[in-house]
């Protein structure tokens, strides 16, 4: 899903990755100003697709690495179109400011730190982006920023497995199973106590969906609560991974058996189709519409005086009841 998400993304032409370096304006400005992203995009993706799988690579090399395998791309037709604070005077169409540095590396490093890295194909490591790159200041208009672009502080990278793969470098890619910090120890009592380390958010989430909290680190796991999250379409089998990975000791055999009835007993029963209660005037009325051939195969008997017919059937219903002389009053 991931390769064929980056593969669709490489292709889309809604949004130019250069708007992100907002202190560089005249982007939108009257013809054609900027490039079409789909070659700026390739020729990042073939240099990435050299990189060394697991080894990290500095952005100054990997740039150098890109204008030495002519990897090179345009970012902007007319340079003299952008600029910083003033049209006029913040042009980057003077000497000095739309080089590679200011333009393509900062359309690299927008790629890298918000697509790569956002899925996850790339680890990376940042500074504060008003510490680290200092380029830009000889530029016109810079005086008083912090920064060119809020990518700045982007100083390293490393192509990871799954980048591996969505690139087209590995077939296949199998999720690697982290170490754990926390451990938890489940008692017979159905208490679960936090004995090492401190829970995520997301597998707080999950106890508090099926047990009750007790005090800090600890939880009672609850049958009502558990059922309830049954009913909303929970797998308690998930509440069962995760107390076996992060307890060192088998369950408790009170705690299976707990877990078994829950999930017997969650789907002990279930919501069928709808249905409307009908009032007789008297019993002897609900005695012979329940019964008679005509009026007996699409209603039961729900009290002495209370017939009960499927919504879906109602309709039919009426049409027998004047077969048989009465009437249904809504």
């Amino acid at each position: 899903m991931l390769r064929a998400l980056w593969r669709k993304w490489l292709k889309t032409t809604l949004l130019d990755e250069f708007s992100r370096v907002d202190a560089i304006k005249g982007q939108g400005g009257a013809g054609r100003v900027m490039s079409a992203v789909a070659p700026r995009r390739a020729a990042i993706e073939q240099a990435l697709q050299s990189c060394p799988v697991g080894r990290w690579v500095t952005l100054d090399d990997f740039s150098r690495f890109m204008r030495a395998s002519d990897l090179q791309f345009v970012v902007a037709h007319d340079p003299w179109k952008l600029y910083l604070c003033e049209r006029q005077y913040g042009s980057l169409g003077y000497d000095g400011s739309h080089g590679w540095n200011i333009l393509q590396d900062r359309y690299l490093w927008a790629v890298l730190l918000e697509y790569a890295a956002t899925l996850g194909m790339i680890d990376v490591a940042c500074l504060d982006p008003a510490d680290a790159c200092d380029d830009f200041r000889s530029m016109w208009g810079a005086d008083e920023m912090r920064f060119l672009s809020r990518y700045d502080g982007l100083c390293s990278f490393r192509l990871n497995a799954l980048g591996a793969y969505v690139l087209g470098l590995r077939e296949s890619y199998k999720p690697v199973a982290q170490p754990s910090n926390v451990g938890i120890s489940v008692m017979p009592s159905l208490r679960v106590l936090v004995v090492r380390g401190t829970l995520s958010a997301q597998d707080a989430l999950l106890l508090d969906q099926w047990a009750e909290p007790v005090e800090e680190g600890c939880w009672l796991l609850d049958r009502q609560k558990s059922l309830a999250a049954i009913e909303k379409g929970h797998d308690i089998a998930a509440l069962k991974q995760f107390l076996q990975s992060h307890d060192e000791l088998p369950l408790p055999e009170l705690v299976e058996s707990f877990l078994q009835r829950c999930e017997r007993d969650g789907g002990a029963l279930k919501t069928g189709a709808s249905a409307v209660l009908i009032e007789c005037r008297d019993i002897e009325t609900a005695a012979a519409v329940a019964t008679h051939q005509e009026t007996s195969p699409l209603c039961l008997r729900a009290g002495p005086k209370t017939l009960v017919v499927r919504t879906e059937l109602l309709s039919k219903f009426r049409e027998r009841l004047h077969v048989i002389g009465l009437g249904l009053l809504s």
